[in-house]
């Protein structure tokens, strides 16, 4: 009898202790509450600046950027190049190659223009700068130029034969952010024409093709010295992020400011995949939402463990095609099989902005893309699509009644002005909108890293599910030009054929390791963050002012209208040797991250002048 009551009180409570199990799980993802209270972070609010303002505190250096009016290419290169100088907060002056502005003996130059022989006497004024101690960049040989074949010893060429096809980019000098010596990288994207040229033992080369034909090279030139740049591409998008580096090599040291952010997107996440996809099933016994539930997202938070990262997902409420209201869906989002993923999203430190109501982008013209058009309609009206985003915010803020929706994520990263203002008005201001940096306009616009008419646009560098050449390189020019890793994945990526290249979930998932890994052995300075983190980051970074005293052996920064710590780049050979309002790490062979933590920071160094 004892025996038998002893057996049913043990019983008793194995059933309790489950049951209280139960409870404090279905607890942890308010199973029991109807609303979710937690607040996101709120954006910083933006200053009105002044364009003209950026350029009366920057460093007492200044460049000038000579381009050539009549010449299309010139006139590419020399946008590119100045967006750059606004990035880099320093002083500048543009002119056309026919009219230059006065350039004193430590002043840099930029040289966009190729058509050198009917202007003999700009260019000679030019290298006779050099020779008094002036640095110029040449982001172009001048192909069948006749002043330049007689003047190609100048810039240490000794033989300069036809243009050839550069397939590859072999790295052989610290120039591009976290990239080594005797690294090549193929992109078919990017593959260059250039000249095959022979040049001086003494030139100093960062980079050059697979034949180490030079691609930049550097070269003491009198008191001064100058930059080659031996191809076309610094007209392609994604080549930007090279001018930061080129220009850090003109001087024995040249700082600047960075973002210093990691955001990593989740596109279409959380989001409604009802269906069964075949090979999903046949490996693992389950529809693709079960895969994603319990295959899928437990390897995606093992990631956020290992690497402390902060997913921004991006959410989309339904798949259906309507454009036109009463909108609706089949159920709420705390009844939603994928409500347990938003909450893991915020539990885990990460954030959700909106994708859309449904997919279909914020666009309201016809699509002149042949593959869009066959995806997507245009909308015809903007009170409905305004009606569709709010509506769609509507039903996530029953859930999450606290949580402010910060950031649009356009679908196919296709958006026009017109979208843009329903985002601003359905969504509220400041708001962030990251669609790419090197887009396909005009349905997909190329953005920048800058602030404007209340939107804070923080762009995509970079996306897939391999650490492949295309990762790296737009990882690396983010990084060198802002100090950003913006990448994005898709949980669909594992049944695309083309975004997964043939791999299956576990090769997937091991290349998403091997992804991070490599991003925190290149760049262990980087900081992951949500994309509201990312876009107070800009903010101040955009409105950040600062000027710089460069002397032999320190460099002094003061910084006004400053955060209370920033991140800079130092491009230089010397060694850091101490100095005070500062800490630093290695970044490269000749560069150092920088994190500023007073107003005024002297950076003592040592080394060759």
């Amino acid at each position: 009898m004892r025996s038998s009551q002893y057996r049913r009180r043990i019983i008793t409570i194995v059933f309790l202790v489950i049951i209280i199990s139960i409870i404090l799980f279905l607890i942890s993802y308010n199973f029991f509450t109807e609303r979710d209270m937690r607040e996101n972070l709120k954006l910083r609010e933006i200053e009105t600046i002044e364009k003209d303002k950026l350029e009366d505190y920057s460093d007492e250096r200044i460049y000038h950027l000579i381009f050539d009016k009549n010449d299309r290419y010139s006139v590419s290169i020399k946008d590119k190049v100045e967006r750059s100088l606004l990035k880099l907060k320093v002083k500048y002056t543009v002119s056309d190659i026919s009219n230059i502005k006065d350039i004193k003996d430590n002043d840099y130059m930029v040289l966009t223009a190729r058509n050198w022989s009917t202007n003999k006497d700009t260019i000679d004024y030019v290298l006779s700068k050099v020779t008094s101690g002036a640095s110029l960049l040449v982001t172009r040989i001048p192909g069948e130029d006749a002043l330049f074949s007689g003047y190609a010893a100048k810039f240490g060429i000794y033989e300069k034969g036809l243009e050839r096809r550069a397939e590859y980019l072999k790295i052989t000098d610290d120039v591009i952010l976290g990239l080594k010596k005797g690294e090549k990288f193929a992109n078919l994207m990017l593959e260059d024409q250039i000249y095959d040229i022979h040049i001086r033992d003494e030139a100093r080369v960062y980079l050059t093709d697979e034949s180490d034909i030079p691609i930049y090279y550097t070269l003491d030139y009198g008191k001064g010295r100058i930059g080659v740049f031996n191809g076309e591409n610094l007209d392609e998008r994604e080549f930007e992020g090279l001018i930061p580096g080129m220009l850090g090599t003109l001087a024995d040291d040249f700082i600047y400011p960075i973002i210093n952010s990691g955001v990593v997107f989740l596109d279409d996440w959380p989001a409604p995949f009802n269906f069964v996809n075949e090979d999903v099933y046949e490996q693992y016994g389950m529809d693709f939402d079960d895969f994603l539930k319990y295959v899928w997202w437990p390897d995606m938070l093992g990631l956020i463990k290992k690497f402390d990262i902060r997913f921004t997902g991006t959410f989309v409420l339904s798949y259906n095609d309507n454009q036109e209201p009463p909108y609706d869906v089949n159920e709420s989002i705390s009844d939603s099989p994928m409500y347990v993923h938003y909450q893991q999203i915020i539990k885990n430190g990460g954030e959700i902005c909106i994708h859309g109501y449904n997919h279909y982008p914020l666009w309201f013209s016809k699509y002149s893309d042949e593959s869009l058009a066959s995806a997507y309609s245009p909308w015809e009206s903007k009170d409905n699509a305004k009606e569709a985003v709010e509506y769609a915010i509507g039903e996530f803020h029953k859930t999450f009644p606290k949580y402010r929706m910060n950031c649009y994520v356009p679908p196919s990263n296709v958006i026009d002005e017109t979208g843009v203002e329903v985002v601003k008005e359905s969504m509220g201001t400041p708001i962030v909108i990251a669609a790419l940096f090197a887009g396909d306009p005009p349905h997909q616009p190329n953005h920048e890293f800058i602030v404007e008419d209340d939107v804070i646009y923080f762009p995509r560098l970079s996306s897939g599910s391999k650490l492949d050449d295309d990762t790296i390189l737009g990882t690396a020019f983010g990084m060198t030009s802002h100090g950003v890793l913006s990448h994005f994945f898709h949980p669909d990526d594992v049944i695309d054929e083309e975004r997964s290249e043939g791999m299956e979930w576990e090769e997937m998932r091991l290349e998403y390791d091997k992804m991070f890994s490599f991003f925190e052995e290149r760049y262990p300075y980087l900081e992951y963050n949500t994309i509201s983190d990312c876009a107070n980051k800009l903010v101040d970074w955009y409105e950040l002012d600062y000027s710089v005293v460069y002397a032999s052996d320190y460099i002094k920064i003061t910084s006004l209208n400053a955060p209370d710590e920033y991140s800079m780049i130092l491009r230089t050979d010397k060694k850091i040797t101490g100095g005070k309002g500062y800490s630093y790490q290695k970044a490269g062979d000749r560069s150092y991250y920088i994190r500023i933590a007073q107003p005024e920071v002297t950076i003592n160094l040592k080394g060759e002048s």
